[in-house]
């Protein structure tokens, strides 16, 4: 009932559940609720459980080898590891230091109110798109790829 219905641990310390339980059997001891994580909950979990249980988590070595031989199936994250070969890329083809320069770029015009309103007023002036600059952020690998 507890595992089944979500229950707290607690319950087994209700007045009115062990009422419950005495009513239907006087004999039956119920375990205190410092059983249940510790003993029963893991022990019906073996014996019943058939559910697969997934963790998906950054690439890590600590966390991967904090899930070797553990009854779980460990997936990383498919955008963590996107971010990682972009890195790379970028540290690789020497495209760090242009990224810095937009950056710096990207960075004045979004803090200077009049420098940004005169680059509008150019863009409208050659008949340019309008849209505002987007700031590179170094973790997220769409913000290279959009900015």
């Amino acid at each position: 009932m507890i595992a089944l219905d979500f229950q707290p641990y607690s319950i087994v310390e209700d007045q009115g559940f062990r009422s419950l339980i005495a009513t239907l059997e006087p004999k039956y001891v119920l375990p205190s609720r410092k059983q249940f994580p510790a003993k029963i909950i893991p022990e019906l979990y073996r014996k019943e459980c058939s559910v697969k249980v997934f963790l998906v988590t950054d690439n890590a070595r600590n966390i991967s080898a904090a899930f070797h031989e553990k009854p779980v199936t460990h997936l990383t994250c498919a955008a963590h590891t996107l971010q990682l070969v972009i890195n790379d890329a970028v540290r690789e083809n020497n495209v760090e230091p242009v990224l810095k320069k937009c950056k710096v770029l990207v960075g004045h015009y979004r803090h200077s109110t009049s420098a940004r309103e005169q680059l509008q007023a150019c863009k409208v002036r050659l008949n340019l798109r309008t849209h505002k600059l987007k700031q590179m952020v170094e973790t997220r690998w769409n913000s290279v790829s959009n900015a």
